[in-house]
């Protein structure tokens, strides 16, 4: 028996590529720091679980400030 009246519950994963960090510089430190916390702020209104994930190699490329 089906209860008409029950919510589906719907699952979405969301990806991101190249998040604000990735690809910051001192230049444009501060609309990565933005961005970042944009992001972080609609997932949590969202109630979005998230895991980052760093490539070490990208780390490594950005020196001193990485």
């Amino acid at each position: 028996m089906v209860d008409v009246g029950a919510r589906e519950q719907k699952l979405v994963a969301i990806t991101f590529d190249d998040l604000p960090f990735a690809h910051a510089t001192t230049e444009n430190i501060v609309e990565a720091v933005q961005a970042d916390r944009a992001i972080r702020r609609a997932l949590a209104r969202h109630r979005a679980p998230a895991t980052g994930f760093v490539t070490e190699l990208n780390v490594q490329a950005l020196g001193e400030s990485g």
